[in-house]
């Protein structure tokens, strides 16, 4: 197959493509409070090397007279352990390519989306980035060998799952040096994980559902006794201030709110609004239609409290099913590209792989089979 050395003119000079392809080996942990994810990986990229076409001999000793792209990995931790190696090949028409693998075991910081939260989608970034301008090197995404994710070494699978697909997305990062503009170029090469909510679902979500409920039993204290009725209306309410302040201990101090604190929140309201309630029915003590408005507004909030998680539920599944489909489609195009490239066993392949780890074959934390 036969790769274009150059890419395109910018500012009149000519960029030269580097192709990257990225092996996730093993992730080992998502930390969603401190946005970051442990990994090891694989980033293979080359790039062609013209001077070198038809040599009978690659055994290159000294690369430092070759261009380089300089690659760097922008978002690995600076304690992460990285080893570089280099080699130089011919393909089949007899072109040179230069090849730098990087082998990266750390952490990644990663700028999670949790608008979602519990029942997010997340991308997890290798950022490949060049030192050099984008009107020099163009980083795109290798076009003859497939990046790949080793779902079967995932270890936080009781939290997440992820999916059996890799794909990239270019950017550009500015940066100014002594008033001087630099545009970086970088591909993000990414695979997903979804977040398993049962934990959130059982011990926040259903627990915060019986909270607001019971503060309908209030109504069952004789409307005479308004007093008594508040105070078990505000202890239902604190009890749910609780529940906020535990929930926030599993999220990052983030500027805006996620799908746990609306619902939080919006049974909160819901407390709040039986408070309010029995203050203003205090006002109507010698009113001979109390009975009906106590009875009136007893059902106006059940009916409330059903439209909330109602529409609260709707969203989320609407939300998620529309998440399921984007999925779809970029799998079905990382599937294609693998069974062009790799032919029609890559997939039974997979699937015998899948197949051999039951769970009495799990994967420890070191990466083992146990």
């Amino acid at each position: 197959m036969e790769v274009e050395t150059r890419h395109e003119t910018r500012n009149g000079k000519r960029t030269r493509n580097v192709y990257v392809k990225v092996n996730f080996l093993k992730v080992t942990d998502i930390d969603t409070i401190k946005e970051v994810f442990h990994a090891d990986v694989l980033v293979k990229v080359r790039w062609r090397e013209p001077s070198l076409d038809n040599a009978k001999d690659l055994s290159v000793s000294d690369f430092s007279k070759y261009w380089n792209p300089k690659i760097v990995i922008s978002n690995s931790a600076p304690n992460a352990t990285c080893k570089t190696w280099r080699a130089a090949k011919l393909a089949k028409d007899g072109e040179a390519f230069i090849t730098e693998k990087f082998r990266i075991k750390g952490v990644f910081a990663e700028n999670l989306e949790l608008h979602d939260f519990p029942f997010d989608v997340q991308d997890l970034s290798i950022v490949v980035s060049s030192e050099l301008d984008d009107d020099v090197v163009d980083i795109v995404e290798d076009n003859e060998e497939v990046s790949a994710v080793n779902v079967l070494c995932f270890v936080d699978d009781t939290e997440w799952t992820v999916r059996d697909l890799v794909y990239s997305e270019p950017r550009t990062f500015n940066k100014e040096i002594a008033e001087t503009q630099f545009k970086n170029p970088a591909l993000l090469v990414k695979c997903v994980a979804t977040r398993n909510a049962g934990f959130f679902l059982y011990n926040i979500i259903l627990i915060m559902t019986m909270i607001s409920t019971l503060s309908l039993t209030t109504f069952a204290v004789d409307k005479a006794l308004i007093q008594n009725r508040l105070q078990l209306a505000f202890i239902i309410t604190l009890t749910g201030v609780t529940f906020k302040m535990v929930s926030n201990q599993s999220l990052p101090k983030i500027p805006y709110l996620t799908h746990l604190d609306r619902f939080i929140i919006g049974s909160m309201v819901f407390n709040w609004l039986v408070c309010i309630w029995h203050a203003i029915l205090s006002q109507y003590k010698n009113d001979s239609n109390q009975g009906d408005m106590d009875r009136i507004a007893f059902f106006t909030l059940i009916g409330l409290l059903g439209f909330f998680h109602l529409v609260f539920w709707l969203l989320v599944l609407i939300k998620r099913i529309y998440q399921e489909f984007k999925l779809k489609d970029r799998e079905a195009v990382y599937q294609e590209k693998a069974l062009r490239l790799m032919g029609s066993t890559w997939k039974s392949d997979r699937m015998n792989r899948r197949r051999k780890v039951t769970r009495k074959n799990k994967i420890d934390a070191g990466g083992n089979f146990v």
